[in-house]
């Protein structure tokens, strides 16, 4: 079905038409009932002639029906002077098209941005997880070591002293012995004591740092000294540990003191073929 405008149109198209219509009927009526006039003309010559026949009269015009008078087409309203339709309504069409083209395209700009986001926070998420599962596995790792190495200190410290309740119970009871059965000339020579060799001290040292347990940390400064003097018996084992210089950490001076009893008794002296009544001992705490 045609739109208003193409209706708009045709009526005017038509109307034209029948104005024109109605001129040339016009026209041509009016030319048809207009009656020609005749011009007579006399000719005189100084000779006789015959004179001319008068001419026919022409017969009259016969009178043209007028024609019916015709509806005037109607007057078309005049047409406001507006853009096509057409073209407006493509126009607008295209408009919106553009505009759900760039909604759609700002719809996808966002759903990309929302996205990105989305992983971004997936990604942080999953590093922080990792990050605290390796802090977890060094700490767990962490304790399983301090654990096993407590157990350790532990059952070394266990054995220590039970060494060292053994070496006490079996000090004593020869001191018992040699109390009874020396003479006044060898409590003599012990009181003075013997003298013993450079190395022979150096050798005792050694044996007793190899024997210590102790952990050192790299958190104590510098290097501690534990300085005590070991009074023997002549059968080499310990009669006491007179301290010279206590280091500054009694953990370091007790395991010094524990080597000291799970390494007695102590060999006689090359030099001498006896056992000094006392030695000097020096030993810091990070060089076990």
């Amino acid at each position: 079905m045609p739109s208003e405008p193409g209706r708009w149109r045709a009526l005017a198209l038509a109307s034209l038409v029948h104005i024109a219509l109605l001129a040339f009927l016009w026209f041509g009526v009016s030319w048809q009932n207009t009656v020609p006039v005749a011009i007579e003309a006399e000719i005189w010559s100084p000779q006789a002639r015959e004179a001319a026949p008068q001419p026919e009269p022409l017969p009259p015009p016969v009178a043209q029906p007028e024609p019916a008078p015709s509806k005037p087409a109607p007057i078309p309203e005049p047409v406001a002077n507006t853009p096509d339709p057409d073209i407006a309504l493509e126009k607008k069409r295209k408009q919106e098209l553009e505009k759900k083209l760039s909604e759609e395209l700002e719809k996808k700009r966002l759903l990309e941005e929302r996205e990105k986001k989305r992983l971004a926070e997936e990604q942080e998420k999953q590093r922080l997880a990792e990050l605290d599962k390796k802090k977890a596995d060094e700490k767990r790792k962490k304790d399983l070591e301090k654990q096993a190495t407590d157990e350790m200190r532990n059952r070394q410290e266990a054995a220590a002293d039970a060494q060292l309740d053994k070496m006490r119970r079996e000090r004593e009871l020869k001191r018992l012995q040699s109390i009874a059965g020396e003479s006044g000339a060898g409590d003599a020579e012990r009181s003075s004591g013997p003298k013993f060799d450079a190395s022979y001290g150096a050798k005792i040292a050694a044996r007793i740092k190899r024997n210590t347990r102790f952990l050192a940390s790299d958190a104590i400064p510098g290097n501690p000294t534990f300085e005590y003097e070991l009074e023997l018996l002549p059968d080499g084992s310990v009669k006491n540990i007179k301290i010279l210089h206590e280091s500054g950490y009694p953990a370091f001076d007790e395991a010094v003191k524990r080597a000291v009893y799970s390494t007695a008794p102590f060999e006689r002296d090359p030099a001498t073929g006896k056992i000094p009544t006392s030695i000097t001992v020096r030993q810091r705490l990070k060089e076990n």
